[in-house]
């Protein structure tokens, strides 16, 4: 995923066996905080149908709708987690899962390309 490439490309794109789900455009958050929109305004994070991601299989695809943002509510967390000992909003060991995840789809990645120019 990439907000500086030369063509734009879909922003999460996820492959399974079964199914994918395919999101365009930049995340409406990040975009609201550029205008100066306000975080405790009503509608905060909420997505337009038209910019819904699409979850589905060959001719069956459907638009899901994108969950409201809580940048508010993960920034109070980090707070308390900093300020008063609280649990952080994200366990860090889940943090590290996730980064496993990116670096064995890397190693993959490096292995196929080392098979395919052989």
């Amino acid at each position: 995923m990439t907000t500086i490439a030369a063509q734009p490309r879909a922003r999460f794109h996820v492959l399974g066996s079964r199914a994918a789900y395919v999101k365009y455009g930049p995340e409406v958050q990040e975009e609201a905080l550029r205008r100066g929109d306000r975080a405790d305004r009503p509608g905060w994070g909420e997505e337009p149908r038209e910019r819904w991601g699409t979850l589905g299989a060959g001719d069956d695809v459907r638009p899901v709708p994108t969950e409201a943002g809580k940048y508010p509510a993960f920034y109070a967390a980090v707070a308390a987690a900093i300020r008063d000992g609280g649990p952080p909003p994200v366990d860090p060991i889940d943090a590290v899962n996730g980064l496993e995840i990116i670096a064995a789809a890397q190693r993959s990645f490096a292995e196929s390309r080392v098979v395919e120019l052989t």
